[in-house]
């Protein structure tokens, strides 16, 4: 195995096929973390050989909340194409925080507030009894948004012209269910309001609507505070390298750790859903 990304014929090779993990710090969008690491890889790169689109930022998971972090996959070159159709399969470890009984405009608990709901009646078995309608297969929506004069503070994404027409007249935008699929859910915790929990999930499933559905099932509005990603397909956290880390020689030895294993997962994910076609969208 080459020392070098960017050494002779073998390096090449691992080069096409190399994923680097990375850590995704609050307030840090995806695309400038790709863009930090393009520029890492550019200036150690001895022969300038890093092209237009060899790094891809649409991969996994796409992020659009500022409350979530955790793994980003980056992969690069062919195999890019291939984690972006399978993306929605990788499976996905949450680790959540919920507020019960706080209502915001957006369900997120730092949003604007609502109101403060009574939960002194919630047991820990109701909790255990609700999480257990979660796994499965399931129909979910988006989280929606109760617009008011604020929006929400937690949106990274340029809204298309009409939806921002529609929110200025006081509109929420259409919200489709759609089916995720949830494996498994784990009650770790709670202090008081608050309640931490694992959940296991396919690339879909979304913790927000999911923290506002639990609500609901409590009769106690709730809101989200934190999504941690702990681990994506066969990658952990502490695998992941955090931004000031990305530099040449810490992304070349990780890339050759977690390589192997996210191919083999992938040859398993192609095997599982033979017809998934790909995707080519990059840089």
């Amino acid at each position: 195995m080459a020392t070098s990304l960017f050494t002779g014929c073998v390096a090449k090779k691992i080069f096409t096929r190399a994923f680097i993990a990375a850590y995704k710090d609050h307030g840090i969008s995806q695309k400038e973390l790709a863009n930090w690491i393009k520029l890492s890889l550019y200036f150690e790169d001895p022969t300038r050989t890093l092209k237009q689109g060899m790094i891809y930022y649409q991969t996994i998971p796409r992020y659009t909340e500022l409350f979530q972090t955790g793994l980003c996959i980056f992969a690069f070159g062919y195999y890019t194409k291939q984690v972006r159709a399978l993306q929605k399969y990788w499976l996905h470890e949450w680790i959540v925080t919920a507020i019960l009984g706080r209502q915001t405009i957006d369900h997120y608990s730092r949003s604007p507030l609502i109101k403060y709901h009574d939960h002194s009646y919630i047991t820990d078995d109701s909790i255990d009894d609700s999480l257990q309608k979660f796994i499965g297969v399931i129909e979910q929506t988006g989280p929606g948004y109760l617009y008011e004069e604020k929006q929400p503070v937690d949106r990274e994404e340029v809204m298309e012209s009409d939806e921002e027409e529609s929110i200025s007249n006081g509109q929420c935008r259409e919200n489709t269910p759609r089916l995720k699929h949830c494996y498994s859910i784990e009650f770790l915790d709670r202090q008081d309001r608050e309640i931490k929990l694992r959940i296991t999930s396919d690339g879909l499933f979304n913790c927000r609507s999911f923290v506002r559905d639990l609500g609901f099932y409590l009769n106690c509005p709730s809101s989200i505070d934190s999504a941690h990603l702990e681990k994506l397909g066969p990658v952990k956290s502490e695998q992941s390298l955090q931004k000031y880390q990305l530099h040449y020689e810490q992304m070349v030895k990780l890339a050759e750790e977690i390589t192997p294993a996210c191919i083999e997962y992938l040859k398993q994910l192609h095997r599982q859903y033979p017809d998934t076609k790909t995707s080519s969208r990059f840089i």
